[in-house]
């Protein structure tokens, strides 16, 4: 018995040849959906990205704006600790040693006699007498740092700047119990405001003895120091790495009345160096660069 097959092959023409233009126009149909879905996908893409990328910048901008504001501004001196602060004006009637100040160890006598506080200090009331009575800062000056010392002086009743007067008044600086650095005031060797010590010698030679306001800066790494009096400034470089810890309240009798100052508030403060508080911004920084690095 012999065996038969029968092969169906489409017709050329007629509806074979409908549906392979059929077929060919869904193929072209699709392929042009494809390629609008593909642009459509690149679109949302590109949109996603360029949006990442601005909120990427704009925090960017953010951080460092507020590092260069630090840098500018040293870091702001609200980074800035206060190791010595003594306000007479909240003291009345009561002996100067012994007396605790606001901070900072208490008043103690280096050399002279006791004087009596009342809203402020005046070393006047120790008549023909020298005063010296010291305090030591929560905190010795070291590396990074500045230090900043403010006081406040009222009018003295006594020869501050009187012709001949080869007494001295002021506040000294020190770095250990018997080691004074820096005197800042009335000076022995002239009848103006004027600076001793590891800074020189410099005068203020129209400063009165009116009240004032008197700052001096010391950076510890460098050893620049400036001093102002009143709208009057100097300012030099002297020994690096200077440890500040205490100061002194100092006054002598001169050759003719007693050489005296008068002082309402001492403050000190210690001040971390810009570079210090830059570092830690760059810190900052690096670690949301890693973490902003880190895609999904």
């Amino acid at each position: 018995m012999e065996c038969a097959s029968l092969v169906l092959y489409p017709e050329m023409g007629g509806s074979g040849l409908a549906d392979r233009r059929l077929r060919r126009k869904n193929v072209w149909f699709l392929s042009a959906n494809v390629r609008a879905d593909r642009r459509a996908n690149i679109g949302v893409l590109n949109r996603y990205w360029v949006e990442g990328l601005t909120e990427f910048n704009m925090k960017m901008r953010v951080i460092i704006v507020t590092l260069a504001a630090c840098v500018v501004l040293g870091g702001g001196r609200s980074n800035a600790e206060t190791v010595f602060l003594e306000d007479f004006s909240t003291v009345s009637s009561a002996p100067l040693i012994g007396l605790a100040p606001t901070i900072g160890s208490a008043w103690s006598r280096q050399y002279g006699v006791d004087v009596t506080v009342n809203g402020a200090v005046d070393t006047y009331a120790a008549g023909w007498d020298s005063v010296g009575a010291i305090a030591g800062f929560t905190k010795t000056l070291g590396a990074g740092q500045t230090l900043s010392l403010t006081f406040d002086t009222l009018a003295g009743q006594g020869d501050f700047f009187t012709s001949g007067n080869s007494g001295y008044a002021g506040i000294s600086l020190f770095a250990g119990p018997n080691d004074e650095k820096v005197f800042l005031g009335k000076p022995g060797y002239t009848t103006y405001w004027g600076t001793d010590g590891a800074i020189g010698q410099h005068t203020f030679d129209t400063i009165d003895n009116a009240a004032q306001q008197v700052h001096f800066d010391y950076v510890y790494d460098t050893g620049a120091w400036t001093y102002t009096v009143g709208n009057q400034s100097a300012s030099g470089t002297t020994d690096a790495s200077i440890p500040f810890d205490r100061l002194r309240i100092g006054s002598s009798d001169g050759n003719s009345e007693p050489c005296d100052i008068s002082l309402s508030l001492i403050s000190v403060s210690v001040i971390p160096e810009p570079s210090s508080l830059a570092l830690i911004g760059l810190i900052c920084i690096a670690g949301f660069l890693r973490r902003r690095m880190q895609w999904k």
